[in-house]
């Protein structure tokens, strides 16, 4: 596999692993915090359903996680774990955008991948999408 190809799917695999475990929390919490750190951000009535609660920006795009159980620990934690990247309380950029992949929409691990070009064109990203059995948002 060539080598700008792994440089794509390993940040998405990774985060992908980490939101499979995520995907086992109880969906009827409406808002986890880590023990003892109190460092939730927001409650969920505050927030309009897929509204970024922070995003994590990394070589091949940004990640916008908007699930219920993105605490601001659990996102940095989360974004720690992808090469190079960057966590910031803001959601993900606009410019440049080709499409979004959203997981778990409904669920409270949700995130909304954003592919950027020039590393993507809306094609790629659609397919990219449809690999990880996501919801594609042109």
């Amino acid at each position: 596999m060539p080598m700008k190809y792994r440089r794509i799917l390993a940040p998405l695999a990774m985060l992908g692993l980490f939101l499979f475990a995520a995907g086992c929390s109880d969906a009827d919490e409406p808002d986890r915090q880590d023990a003892g750190s109190g460092d939730t951000i927001g409650d969920a009535a505050d927030r309009s359903p897929g509204t970024s609660r922070g995003s994590c920006t990394y070589a091949a795009g940004c990640v916008d996680y908007i699930g219920s159980f993105w605490t601001q620990s659990a996102q940095e934690s989360n974004c720690r774990e992808i090469p190079d990247s960057t966590w910031s309380i803001a959601a993900c950029p606009t410019q440049d955008l080709v499409g979004s992949c959203g997981t778990n929409l409904d669920g409270p691990g949700g995130f909304i991948t954003r592919y950027y070009a020039p590393l993507f064109t809306a094609s790629m990203a659609e397919n990219q999408c449809n690999i990880s059995e996501g919801t594609w948002i042109p």
